[in-house]
């Protein structure tokens, strides 16, 4: 009785494993695409921000700034070397 219950057993069980592994593999290919996908999104942020990080880099490296500029102009207007007219 209890092989009879065995073999029934192993004729039940050789029946689900092949769907049972085809959908391990679906699972896994689904996975190995959205991993993929991510991947490529990633990428495009970091070219992205690379390119900015880049130009604030040269920005900052820059000679004349702004800030710089309008303290000239301050001081130049303290000392009284531009005209009254071009400050307002």
């Amino acid at each position: 009785m209890l092989s009879l219950l065995l073999n029934a057993s192993a004729l039940a069980a050789r029946n689900e494993t092949p769907s049972r592994v085809a959908m391990l593999r679906m699972a896994e290919q689904t996975r190995r695409e959205s991993v993929r996908r991510s991947a490529m999104a990633a990428s495009g942020y970091e070219q992205l921000l690379m390119s900015g990080t880049e130009r604030l880099s040269a920005h900052y490296q820059g000679g004349l700034r702004w800030e710089t500029l309008s303290r000239l102009w301050n001081a130049a207007a303290a000392m009284g070397l531009l005209p009254a007219a071009l400050l307002r």
